[in-house]
């Protein structure tokens, strides 16, 4: 079995500032960070949180992804729901970087992606969905990992 090689990963200081990113209210507090670079997945996903009641945060990749993470005002994400396979930095790298500040490390990730886990290397994740998926599978590993606290001070 061949093993991808693991790069060096460096951990550098992100700063953002005026990122406006399309959200619905958040009506249990907090809100799902959605980076996912399929506009018709990312809608599908975004509905199926919305109708439970979970409020929506959306980025098209990564980088959109940390922009809102570092934002002036960053909204009280609560989970990640995040696409592998995404142009600029993919979903990998995200969590990759997220791991390396201590108050975004704590924010469950549910990947979701055309390829399964085996196929990646291993990365810390709360959950991992293979495209496609039923959207019940992901309420319910979204239901099971969500924080129900505030872990960005």
């Amino acid at each position: 079995m061949l093993k991808r090689p693991v790069a060096f990963v460096s951990c550098p200081r992100v700063t953002f500032v005026n990122v406006l990113a399309t959200s619905s209210a958040a009506p249990n507090g907090g809100v799902i960070l959605v980076a996912e670079d399929d506009d018709d997945t990312r809608e599908m996903i975004r509905h199926a949180l919305e109708s439970y009641g979970f409020a929506v945060v959306e980025a098209k990749n990564g980088h959109d992804s940390l922009r809102i993470m570092f934002a002036e005002e960053t909204p009280d994400v609560r989970l990640i729901v995040a696409d592998l396979d995404m142009p600029g930095m993919s979903g990998l790298e995200l969590v990759r970087v997220l791991a390396c500040y201590s108050r975004l490390s704590h924010i469950p990730i549910v990947i979701v992606s055309g390829t399964s886990p085996g196929a990646w290397p291993r990365v810390q994740v709360a959950g991992w969905l293979e495209k496609p998926f039923k959207l019940e599978a992901l309420l319910g590993v979204v239901g099971q990992n969500i924080s129900t606290k505030r872990l960005l001070a």
